[in-house]
């Protein structure tokens, strides 16, 4: 469902599901082979940026990587489009989002400094990166950082899929059935 919701976006030109290794296989069988998957190293999502970078060799340093996460179902095609665009006119080489509802978060970087981090990068920032604490380590390594605000203050609103009880919330909502 949200692989399709992502895939609508007109500003993205291909869109893959990177997981852990030991999850590939499963993903697959459970979606199908119209999923774009690739594995990765399990405890480390930065070393499954690097690998999805190697992929793309025809990938230029000004070319954009956009993360989503799996707890995000609802996440929006217009919303990705309108960030997106203003990521690809900024300065900046990595953007991420304030103020919008959890679960229509996500961030962007460019190729190019993607690659000059992984170069730099320490063992134990990788693993404070690793902790989803990403924003951090581009700022500490000298990145020029943008925040994209809501025009509103929508983060009180829970549109994420952690538990059963979310999971139920969020059915309701895209069937139609029940309302936030």
């Amino acid at each position: 469902y949200q692989y399709d919701r992502i895939k609508a976006s007109t500003c993205l030109q291909d869109v893959y599901t990177i997981v852990p290794e030991k999850d590939e296989i499963p993903i697959l069988k459970a979606c199908g082979s119209s999923l774009n998957v690739m594995g990765g190293n399990n405890g480390d999502v930065l070393d499954r940026f690097e690998k999805c970078c190697a992929y793309w060799v025809d990938l230029k340093d000004e070319d954009v990587l956009v993360k989503f996460t799996h707890d995000s179902p609802l996440i929006d095609a217009k919303h990705i489009d309108v960030v997106v665009k203003k990521f690809l006119n900024d300065t900046a080489d990595f953007g991420f989002l304030k103020g919008f509802p959890k679960g229509m978060h996500f961030n962007m970087c460019k190729v190019g400094a993607l690659k000059k981090l992984v170069e730099k990068i320490t063992k134990e920032d990788r693993a404070i990166w690793n902790q989803l604490n990403e924003t951090w380590v581009w700022y500490r390594y000298g990145f020029i950082i943008r925040c994209y605000e809501a025009p509103f203050d929508f983060s009180s609103i829970n549109l994420e899929v952690n538990d059963m009880y979310d999971l139920e919330r969020v059915r309701s909502i895209a069937s139609g059935a029940g309302d936030l």
